[in-house]
Order: structure tokens, then C-alpha cells, then sequence
């Protein structure tokens, strides 16, 4: 009984050590190593360990390098919109100066057809919020930017009809010469001399005498003097193949050949001519053909 138990024992101890050995090439003699075996179970965790960790730190370093170089992406695609939004504001603030000029040309034309001024426009540089992603800021600065360009690209076209515009509203003969109503209208009706139906080739517009006469239209003066028919008489030219006459003046203010704005004083209401009093005959020509006045001065509220 006692020796079964010992040889049980040595079989235990045997069990605790694993006996390593190294076979080496040629003669050299076999070395033998007896490691215990808690300890080589020790070792191959640590090693397990180890490769874990290494594969966690390798895994951590590439997802670090990935984002580094994303981060870096970012902030060059960052640096390249705000080289882009310096260009486009330094185009919006030219185009804003241009803008400028148009609003000023469209307000003189406003006000020469006697339309109301609108309300200022938003400035296109004009951007409110929080800053957006750098996608949808490319989105925007591409929006912009087609916008920047199709305004640059209609701007002196529109310029040149806005300027042609002025120049030919200044002309116009649209500014009423007297205020005051209209006695005779344009077209056929009775003589006040033989009672005769005639053609009346203006309107004749009473005010008292003395009253200041305006030109109608920017023009040059063709004609300051005297007619049998109309007394002292001042004929404006004003461009397109249309004249304005103003007749039974009591006084010329302008001679033949001045340059006259609108609203300048040209005459003065008398009744010179033949004239039954006081009034202003005014009379437009286009392309030789007398019109009726009161389309042109409807023009002007």
C-alpha cells in the first residue's frame, strides 16, 4: 500500500514539468530542457497576449493614419474653398460697384417714366448662418460662383439698353410744359375763327399768362421766332425723327440752335398769333406726322 502511493506521487511530480528537447544537425549532442509546465502555459498566454496586443496597436496606428490623412484631405479642401471665397468675394464686391451703376441708371429711368423706386436688393456676397460642411459649402460656392457669372455675363448688355433707354426717355417728349387743363384735344373740331370743322394738329392747354413754358424733351432748339399763325413759337428737335412745338408765346427765353434739357425754361404762356387768350398749343412730330401729345405727356403721372 505505501508503495503504490509514492510511485502515484513521483507520477504527479512528473506531471508538473515538460521536458524540452533540442535535436540538433550532425554530431552535437541532444540538449534537454524541463520546463514546468505551469510555466510554459504562462508563456504561451503572454505570447497570446502579446500578438493580441500587437494587432490592437497595429489596428489603432492604421485607423490614426487613415483619419490623419482624411483630417489633412479636409484641411486642404478647407484652405482651396477659402482661396475660392476670396476670388468670389473680390468678383462680388467689382460686380457690386457695376450693380451700382445699374441701380443708379435704373432709378434715372424710373424716374424719368415717373415709376416709384424699389426697395435696395440683397447684396450677393450677403450670407447668413453657421458655417456649412465643406461639401455643402462646395455646393454653395459653385451655386455662386455660376450666379457671379451670369449676372458679369448680362451686366454691359444690360448696361447699354439701360443707357440707350435714359438717353431716348431724356429726349422724350413726355414732360408736360404747363400745368393746367386741356381745352382742345388733338384731332378734328370747330374752328374758333369760321366755325368750320378742322384739324387741330395739338392741344392747347390753358394757364395764365406769363406762365414759365418747360421743354417737353432734352433736344436742340431749331426754331425761336415768329409765325403767323402760331406768334412766337419755339420748335424742339429731339432726336428719333420727333419734334415738339410750343406756340402763342408771349416771350422766347431760348434762340435758335440752343441745347435744351427737360423741364428747362424755354417761353412764357401769352396770346400771340391767332389765339382767342392765354394758352399754351402744344404739338409733337414723329417721322413729319403730327401725334396726339397726350400719348407722350401720359407717359409722366
Amino acid at each position: 500500500m505505501c508503495m503504490k502511493s509514492q510511485r502515484a506521487g513521483f507520477r504527479d511530480r512528473q506531471e508538473k514539468f515538460i521536458t524540452l528537447m533540442l535535436i540538433p544537425g550532425g554530431r552535437q549532442a541532444i540538449r534537454y530542457w524541463r520546463v514546468p509546465s505551469n510555466f510554459l502555459r504562462l508563456l504561451i498566454f503572454l505570447m497570446a497576449g502579446i500578438m493580441s496586443g500587437s494587432i490592437f496597436l497595429a489596428y489603432a496606428y492604421f485607423s490614426s493614419l487613415a483619419k490623419l490623412q482624411n483630417l489633412s484631405e479636409i484641411g486642404r479642401i478647407n484652405a482651396q474653398q477659402a482661396q475660392e471665397i476670396l476670388r468670389l468675394k473680390a468678383e462680388s464686391e467689382a460686380l457690386q460697384a457695376r450693380l451700382a451703376e445699374i441701380e443708379q441708371l435704373d432709378k434715372q429711368v424710373r424716374s424719368l417714366i415717373g415709376f416709384k423706386e424699389r426697395g435696395p436688393r440683397p447684396s450677393l456676397a450677403s450670407r447668413g448662418g453657421q458655417p456649412p460642411a465643406p461639401r455643402e459649402q462646395g455646393e454653395q460656392i459653385k451655386e455662386i460662383a455660376h450666379k457671379l457669372n451670369e449676372v458679369a455675363w448680362n451686366l454691359p448688355e444690360k448696361k447699354k439698353r439701360l443707357s440707350g433707354l435714359i438717353d431716348y426717355l431724356e429726349t422724350l417728349p413726355s414732360f408736360w410744359p404747363v400745368r393746367g387743363p386741356v381745352t382742345s384735344p388733338f384731332g378734328y373740331r370747330k374752328s374758333p375763327f369760321s366755325r368750320e370743322e378742322v384739324f387741330h394738329n395739338g392741344i392747347d392747354i390753358a394757364a395764365d399768362y406769363g406762365t414759365v413754358v418747360r421743354a417737353a424733351g432734352s433736344g436742340k432748339v431749331i426754331f425761336a421766332g415768329r409765325d403767323l399763325v402760331y406768334g412766337l413759337m419755339v420748335v424742339i428737335e429731339h432726336g428719333y425723327e420727333i419734334e415738339s412745338i410750343y406756340g402763342h408765346n408771349s416771350e422766347l427765353l431760348v434762340h435758335t440752335g440752343d441745347e435744351v434739357k427737360k423741364g428747362q425754361p424755354i417761353a412764357r404762356v401769352g396770346n400771340s398769333g391767332l389765339s382767342t387768350g392765354p394758352h399754351l398749343h402744344f404739338s409733337i412730330k414723329m417721322r413729319g406726322e403730327f401725334q396726339d401729345p397726350l400719348s407722350y405727356l401720359n407717359l409722366t403721372p
